[in-house]
Order: structure tokens, then C-alpha cells, then sequence
């Protein structure tokens, strides 16, 4: 099932352990890629639900994509989701916006 919260839980327990060492956001966005052709399918009504994406050669492909992108992409994404007047307004969803 596309963009389901459970692509999450493994990112979860390695972040857990791996703590600093492991980008959940950078996690988050390729599980995000790896589930675009899936939506698509989902959309258009064309294609297999689980293609190219969940293959071997696919996850090879977008974990590289993830691992050259993920971070000045998710950086972004957190600077602007800082600067949202609803959330810039409670700190309480302020988060840090490098990733290191």
C-alpha cells in the first residue's frame, strides 16, 4: 500500500539506535520517491502498482538519488516548513533545520 505510515517504522528503529548518524527526514523522502510510481499508477490507472520502483535495480537507483539529494532537498523543505506562519507561530513544530 503506497504512503503508508508503516514505510516509516524501520526508519524509526534505526534512528533509534543509529541516533545522529541517521537522517529519518532523508528516510522519509526516498520512501517518498520510492512510492511516486506507485501513485502515479494509483492516478492514471496504467501500470503495475509495485514496478521499476521496488525492484532491486530501483531501490539502487532512488537510494542514490536519496543519498545525493535527500539533503539539500529536506533542508529546504525544513527551513521552509519553519518559516510557515501556523508553525513559526508554535514553537512546538520548529525543528532543526540542518542536517548533518
Amino acid at each position: 500500500m503506497p504512503i503508508t505510515p508503516f514505510h516509516l517504522g524501520p526508519g524509526v528503529l534505526i534512528k533509534s539506535v543509529l541516533q545522529e548518524r541517521f537522517s529519518l527526514t532523508i528516510f522519509a523522502f526516498s520512501q517518498g520517491l520510492i512510492d511516486i510510481q506507485p501513485v502515479l499508477v494509483i492516478l492514471l490507472g496504467k501500470g503495475h502498482l509495485h514496478g521499476f520502483t521496488h525492484t532491486y535495480a530501483g531501490a539502487i537507483l532512488l537510494a542514490l538519488i536519496s543519498t545525493t539529494l535527500g539533503k539539500p532537498i529536506c533542508e529546504w523543505f525544513l527551513k521552509f516548513w519553519n518559516k510557515t506562519p501556523e508553525i513559526s507561530r508554535d514553537s512546538t513544530f520548529l525543528v532543526g533545520a540542518k542536517i548533518t
